[in-house]
């Protein structure tokens, strides 16, 4: 199979890429700065030093609450509670009746966990138990947690265990009331590096006034320097700075927050993080797919067929990048949902380079077939270039998404977490910035605003330039086709609605308006279409 000289360059381009987001895959190890472990561990005696340690179970603490951001350990007994409600009497029945001297100790509830008794639990021991130093909460499935008083300084620890983990321990063994000989020590253990994200602070404060200057510069240029040459797409694309702009201010703030278990209002910059990125990611993974099928390079329309596939792409990427947020707490469901993504990354990246393969060979296909002296040559020697730095952005930007997930999702945190940062976050800037400069607004060729003819073949999945010609077209009244002395201007190579007909007037059109279509390598039919806009008064931006 013989490779063009394009295909050529994009398999180099593709090289390149793989190599230098290969160098820079460290940068996109996980960031955990806060870290937080709860314990508890069974001995077989009270003295230190000469105890022998039974079992441990590694629990999950419980973020809401004053002691979280402490490390805390709670020696004593354990009293496991059958019933999934706290009160004096049932504590004092079922523990503090059945050792000698239990004022001495400090005791550790296993208790079951249930939504509407969680808080009356806390209040309870809170004001009634002050010998109950901790609570462990046992829970089937997925507890739904409520958020208490934020003034509540018992108990210290606050821990959540699985009930199949409790009993596979057989916790309640060494627990009050069916033993006495064993002793309790629930630990809680709290570490933050949010120090190592100091030095990055001043980056970011680059990163957003470079974002901030991208988007003046955007707005001035589009909408003011090259305001007569600006079309629908480049007005679109101030989404992009104003998105990274905005997200990497976000991102700041929410790292100098750290640690975020200590600070109030915290959970909305992750909502709002969460919310930025699902949507710009949906956007532009739309806004690629129509670029990838050549929308105001190629053509300026779509077949419905063409919008009801984007449409499903779309929506699919926006329910699993949803999914993806969802479930990112959830260990064993993220991996899942990142593979998911990784492979929704991947369709889109192949879907838009077969698109914009097939853009650059119709181009191709029409470049071939015009003279050097056509006027519409420089037109489309810009639309090649053009789709071809967009299937190297596209590479880019979704080999970097790829490598960002699986990295992030399976990697742990490593010592040059700062520097990971910063590479990512000027890594973007390039990218994008990279997208920007190819799809300015700029004073365009004669007949840039023109659509390149398709003609749908075989089963209608693939599409392919009508060949050795190149096809310019207008959208007319049939009113005016239709009058007596416009309709017989013969040509043998006029189509209208995409059927051939051998002169204007073979038969009376009905619609409204319809599409007429001429072959460009005639300079006779140069004539024609500039006869049909004399008369139309028709604009750039009423082709087709």
């Amino acid at each position: 199979m013989v490779i063009s000289n394009y295909s050529g360059r994009l398999v180099k381009y593709l090289f390149t890429c793989v190599i230098f987001l290969l160098v820079a895959a460290p940068c996109y190890a996980d960031l955990t700065l806060v870290t937080s472990s709860d314990f508890i561990r069974v001995y077989d005696s009270n003295d230190n030093q000469t105890r022998n340690m039974i079992t441990e179970l590694e629990i999950a603490g419980f973020r809401n609450y004053p002691f979280f951001s402490t490390n805390t350990t709670v020696p004593g007994r354990a009293c496991y509670l059958s019933k999934d409600t706290l009160t004096v009497e049932n504590f004092e029945d079922s523990c503090l009746s059945k050792v000698s001297g239990s004022e001495d100790y400090n005791w550790v509830i296993i208790i079951k966990f249930d939504t509407e008794n969680f808080l009356s639990v806390l209040n309870t021991i809170y004001k009634d138990l002050p010998l109950v130093k901790s609570v462990i909460f046992s829970y089937e499935g997925t507890p739904h947690i409520p958020s208490p008083a934020p003034d509540k300084t018992s108990p210290e620890i606050i821990s959540f265990g699985r009930g199949i983990d409790i009993r596979e321990i057989n916790l309640s063994k060494y627990s009050f009331p069916r033993s006495d000989e064993y002793f309790i020590e629930h630990s809680h253990k709290y570490t933050e590096f949010c120090e190592v994200m100091n030095p990055s602070f001043k980056f970011y404060l680059i990163a957003i006034a470079i974002w901030g200057l991208i988007t003046v510069f955007h707005i001035l240029w589009t909408w003011i320097l090259r305001k007569d040459y600006s079309k629908h797409l480049q007005k679109i694309l101030l989404f992009i700075p104003v998105f990274f702009a905005g997200y990497t201010l976000i991102d700041y703030v929410f790292f100098l927050s750290c640690p975020w278990d200590t600070k109030n209002g915290v959970q909305y910059l992750q909502i709002i993080q969460i919310a930025l990125v699902t949507i710009f990611n949906t956007l532009f993974v739309g806004l690629c797919c129509f670029i990838s099928k050549g929308w105001a390079i190629v053509r300026n329309s779509f077949t419905r067929e063409e919008l009801s596939s984007i449409t499903m792409i779309v929506g699919i990427f926006y329910l699993v990048y949803s999914a993806y947020f969802i479930a990112s707490d959830i260990s064993s469901l993220r991996v899942i949902i990142t593979v998911v993504l990784i492979i929704m990354y991947l369709w889109v990246a192949l879907t838009c380079l077969k698109n914009s393969i097939a853009n650059i060979r119709t181009l191709n296909s029409h470049i071939s077939g015009t003279g050097p002296d056509e006027v519409i040559l420089d037109s489309l020697k810009l639309k090649k270039s053009i789709m071809v730095h967009f299937c190297i952005i596209t590479l880019l930007f979704y080999l970097n998404k790829i490598i960002h997930s699986a990295l992030k999702t399976f990697l742990k945190e490593n010592s040059t977490v700062r520097n990971v940062i910063i590479i990512n976050l000027f890594l973007e800037l390039l990218i994008i910035s990279y997208f920007l400069l190819i799809f300015r607004a700029r004073k365009w060729p004669e007949y840039f605003s023109l659509d390149i003819f398709y003609q749908r073949i075989g089963n209608g999945e693939n599409d392919q330039a009508v060949p050795k010609s190149i096809i310019l077209s207008a959208v007319v009244s049939s009113q005016w086709i239709n009058q007596p002395g416009n309709r017989d201007y013969g040509n043998k190579d006029i189509m209208v609605n995409g059927e051939e007909v051998e002169y204007l007037g073979n038969e009376q059109y009905k619609e409204p308006q319809v599409a007429v279509l001429v072959d460009a390598s005639d300079k006779e039919n140069h004539k024609l279409l500039k006869l049909l806009r004399d008369e139309e008064n028709l604009s750039d931006d009423e082709e087709i």
